[in-house]
């Protein structure tokens, strides 16, 4: 009932920790409500938008924070005492990556560390830096926006950023390249800026001393 707890808030749904935790819906209001006729307090505000903590929610959400903690540090000591790894490895990745990544590491995770169970976070870039820093997530997925001086980082992959257009436009020149300015002068469609590029990309753009005036 403690992960469940913890997973709700994290995720501020009751049908997104649902997803994660991989268990149904009803299933999982029930713990909640048992959880909190056990405690004779209401933990939660239930909305259409989602789930919000209550005073009595926030308080407990800290213990709960700090027994897992305990309970998966005791778990570690104890595999490293046999030398086989175990425990719960809790990890976030960006919502417009996870298509790509979330499958092939469940499935390396299990075949090659199956004492370890990976839980799977999809959020904004934004959101999981802000859950690294809390200690509610152990690792990350994340865009290098300039802002991960903070956390030790290894790069995975690399990739362009694009400029797209309408195929009639005057930029869509085959094999023509557009210059930064050019491309900022123009109203732009780009990412919240919860959104690991959006501060990649106004950092490139302030470093230009350029400005993008039209989003």
């Amino acid at each position: 009932q403690l992960r469940y707890f913890v997973a709700i808030v994290d995720h501020g749904s009751l049908s997104r920790a649902a997803r994660v935790l991989h268990i149904a819906q009803p299933a999982l209001t029930q713990q909640l409500r048992q959880l909190e006729q056990e405690l004779g307090a209401q933990l939660l505000h239930r909305s259409a938008q989602g789930v919000l903590s209550t005073d009595a929610g926030k308080v407990f959400y800290e213990h709960a924070q700090a027994i897992l903690k305990q309970v998966g540090d005791a778990k570690s000591a104890v595999a490293q005492s046999t030398g086989k790894p175990t425990g719960t490895v809790a990890l976030g990745i960006p919502q417009s990556v996870s298509g790509a990544f979330a499958l092939p590491l469940l499935t390396a995770v299990r075949q090659t560390y199956p004492e370890i169970s990976l839980q799977l976070t999809e959020e904004l870039s934004g959101n999981l830096i802000e859950q690294l820093r809390s200690g509610r997530i152990n690792l990350a997925l994340l865009f290098d926006d300039g802002q991960l001086g903070a956390f030790a980082t290894t790069p995975l992959v690399e990739e362009e950023m694009m400029f797209i257009t309408r195929a009639d436009s005057r930029f869509a020149v085959r094999g023509k390249s557009i210059s930064l300015a050019k491309a900022v002068a123009v109203p732009l469609i780009l990412p919240s800026v919860q959104h690991g590029v959006r501060p990649r990309i106004e950092n490139i753009v302030r470093n230009a001393g350029l400005s993008i005036d039209h989003v």
